[in-house]
């Protein structure tokens, strides 16, 4: 039986020499993840019941830039907290969470001095025929 992960966090959270994988799914019979890490098995990967509609555990040896997703009670499922996916019905891809920030001195400008765009989609047809 899988242990629930003590990191916390949603998604898949990289830490040194492994991920934990948690995602919430409170009416589940049960929650496995799949992917890159263990030969997308839908069964070899199994999450633990936290108790509160969270299923999570840690897996040592899953990597940064593997591809990933959710089986949730029997079905495969994007992962909702993905930070990046290969496309919106795709997998999810594992990041490491420590995005080197290189702005750290932004500062917002005064309201007088914003610049706001404003776009209407029906403006940018994608065919003659069809509204945007």
């Amino acid at each position: 039986m899988p242990q629930p992960s003590s990191r916390p966090g949603l998604g898949a959270i990289a830490y040194s020499g492994g991920v934990t994988f948690r995602v919430w799914a409170p009416f589940a019979p049960s929650v496995f993840v799949a992917g890159e890490f263990n030969a997308w098995s839908a069964t070899a990967t199994p999450l633990a019941a936290e108790g509160n509609g969270h299923w999570s555990v840690d897996l040592p040896g899953a990597k940064v830039g593997q591809q990933y997703t959710f089986i949730v009670g029997g079905q495969w499922r994007i992962d909702p907290r993905a930070k990046e996916v290969t496309s919106s019905i795709g997998n999810g891809i594992i990041l490491d969470g420590q995005y080197p920030w290189r702005a750290n001195q932004f500062t917002m400008p005064p309201w007088n001095e914003l610049v706001i765009y404003e776009m209407h989609v029906e403006t940018f047809p994608d065919a003659p025929a069809r509204p945007g």
